[in-house]
């Protein structure tokens, strides 16, 4: 394809088509080559042929010339020869790799097609469609817009263009802190273009509906026109700004009082127009009427720009207080915070936890009390309480199981002393259960008693949840266990209960003694178990001291010496439920027949 003699002058366009696309008008800047191919990686996405490649090939404007190179495998031949390289100038024409056609087009402005030539109507169009990010806008358009003689001008002849671009930057300060960008953005049409009108519009299932408007000292509200319906199509279809000087004369009732209309697309990061940026001036307005001119058009192009990464901006606040929110469902606020600096920390690992399972006693007796409404009170408030005593440990709310609260620590940041921060959050229970008492017992008819199992272990961590509905915790057999443990405080008579694996890490700061090696359902492994209260030196002594040297008699199979033990504790802790419980067994061991075995296999969850 030999060049014309045509050369392309200082300000160039060139159209990039590919088959079933909108050809879409970018500039050229010479100096600055132009990398076109298929999103993300170039800079003229090209994105409905996907047979287009990520860089397909690059643009470099030298006046008065613009060079194509051909970056893709699929080569062209032109004379049977293979061409990699083009010269184009002025109306030259020319596909690469059989995807893309590009086609150099000047002057800087356009009308938009034959048929509103046809019907009176005077379009003009930048020629290309404002990119979603503030960033890509300043680049491409704003740059290499400006008229030449613009771009060398000093002094007093950049002012204007100062002031303007100061105001939309104010513009875009204010969308990242305030809602009400809107407005300021439909004030900015009017003050930078000095419209008589500045109106921000949204589509909604297919319909254009008025989000804000501003109207110059000239034109109050009740005096508005309306917005012309074409116009707003027309950028709708072609993704460009569009402005009109002079009435329109095809009829259209909606643009009969209108002398100019300028309108420019807000796009979203997907490239589909979702709103617009629209400014007109009414006909008889002010002394002397002025036709929008390119330069202010370029202005309400760059408002659209800053409106739509408002939007972004702002949805992105919405989705880290979205997120914090759904941390703080969870996690304390400590964890809550470094989870936001460091979300991966939620992906799924391998952890050794800390797992609590907290149950509320008597909750279908109660609920049936009470009824479903005052059932709800009270539930709530005791979880809140049980809530508070994880996040005041930094520990992590697992789940709510109807009257059973799932806890954890060790995850997703790792804690040193999990172990230990999850029996002071299981004692801190207890001691704030009379709060709940307080209000609710003398409705209830009886104190708030809760069951606590704990046990640590290895598990597997992440979102035990789905795509649907995220839930953060921990799977595994020590997840089970823990489960079994709580359960086991029924039949052991003990509020509070922690398997040997977690007696170890919490060293000699916590009050317990063992009560026994038991077989829970579906775990066949024996697992020791240990009570964990706050108790005093004297209940460690005349307690916790002859129940252990009683438990040690009767696992060597000393029953008689272990009632006699037994029978001591008792008489000064006659309500002591382990002691209790193993009185019986000793008692049953004597009289039973068979192999003797010191593990006691529960007789249910």
């Amino acid at each position: 394809m030999p060049p014309t003699d045509v050369s392309l002058p200082e300000t160039a366009w060139i159209d990039v088509r590919t088959e079933g696309q909108t050809g879409t008008r970018i500039p050229l800047i010479a100096g600055q080559p132009m990398l076109v191919g298929r999103f993300p990686d170039s800079a003229v996405d090209c994105r409905v042929d996907r047979t287009v490649s990520r860089r397909h090939c690059q643009l470099d404007f030298s006046p008065p010339h613009c060079w194509i190179t051909n970056l893709s495998n699929n080569g062209t031949r032109v004379n049977g020869l293979e061409v990699t390289e083009y010269r184009l100038n002025t109306g030259d024409e020319v596909t690469i790799g059989n995807s893309i056609r590009f086609a150099v087009q000047s002057p800087r402005t356009s009308n938009i097609d034959e048929s509103s030539a046809a019907s009176g109507r005077s379009l003009q169009t930048l020629g290309t469609a404002p990119s979603a990010l503030p960033g890509e806008m300043f680049g491409s358009s704003v740059g290499s817009s400006l008229p030449p003689q613009r771009r060398s001008d000093a002094g007093t002849e950049m002012l204007p263009l100062i002031r303007s671009v100061g105001q939309v930057m104010d513009v875009l300060q204010t969308a990242m802190s305030s809602a009400d960008f809107f407005l300021r953005a439909a004030q900015a049409v009017v003050d930078l273009a000095g419209l008589d009108t500045g109106r921000i519009l949204f589509l909604r299932d297919g319909q254009w509906h008025l989000q804000v408007m501003q109207c110059s000292q000239q034109c109050t509200q009740s005096a508005a026109f309306e917005v012309s319906q074409s116009m707003l199509d027309t950028v709708r279809t072609h993704r460009q700004v569009f402005w009109e000087n002079g009435g329109d004369q095809s009829g259209a009732a909606s643009m009969e009082m209108l002398d100019a209309v300028v309108v420019a697309p807000i796009m979203n990061p997907s490239g589909d127009v979702i709103g617009a940026v629209y400014g007109d001036r009414k006909l008889g307005m002010g002394a002397t009427v002025e036709p929008i001119s390119e330069w202010e058009a370029m202005l309400v192009e760059l408002l659209a720009c800053s409106v739509a990464s408002g939007m972004q901006r702002l949805n992105q606040q919405e989705r880290v207080v979205s997120l914090e929110n759904q941390f703080e469902q969870f996690f304390s606020k400590k964890l809550a915070e470094e989870l936001e600096a460091d979300p991966t920390l939620l992906d799924g690992r391998d952890a050794v936890v800390t797992t609590l399972f907290c149950d509320v006693r008597s909750f279908s007796a109660i609920s049936e009390v009470l009824g479903t409404q005052r059932t709800f009170g009270w539930i709530n408030d005791v979880m809140d309480i049980l809530s508070e005593c994880v996040n005041e440990f930094d520990g992590v709310i697992v789940d709510y199981i109807g009257d059973e609260l799932m806890a954890m620590w060790g995850a997703p940041v790792e804690q040193s002393d999990h172990a230990q921060r999850a029996c002071l959050a299981a004692m801190q229970m207890f001691e704030r259960l009379p709060e709940v008492d307080r209000k609710w017992e003398s409705i209830v008819g009886r104190p708030t008693k809760v069951g606590i199992g704990l046990n640590t272990g290895p598990v597997r961590v992440g979102n035990t949840g789905s795509r649907i509905k995220f839930k953060y915790g921990p799977l595994g057999h020590a997840v089970n266990l823990a489960s079994r443990v709580q359960g086991a405080t029924k039949y052991l008579m003990s509020p509070m209960l922690i398997t040997g694996e977690t007696r170890e890490l919490i060293g000699d700061d916590f009050t317990g003694r063992r009560l026994c090696d038991i077989r829970v359902v579906n775990i066949e492994k024996p697992v020791s178990i240990f009570e964990l209260r706050q108790t005093s030196a004297d209940c460690d002594t005349q307690l916790m001291r002859p129940y252990e040297e009683a438990l040690r008699h009767f696992e060597h199979g000393n029953f008689r010496k272990a009632i006699g033990i037994l029978a001591n504790v008792l008489n000064d802790w006659p309500e002591d439920g382990p002691s209790l419980l193993l009185l019986s067994r000793a008692v049953e061991a004597i009289t039973a027949t068979g192999d003797f075995s010191p593990v006691w296999v529960l007789p249910g969850k």
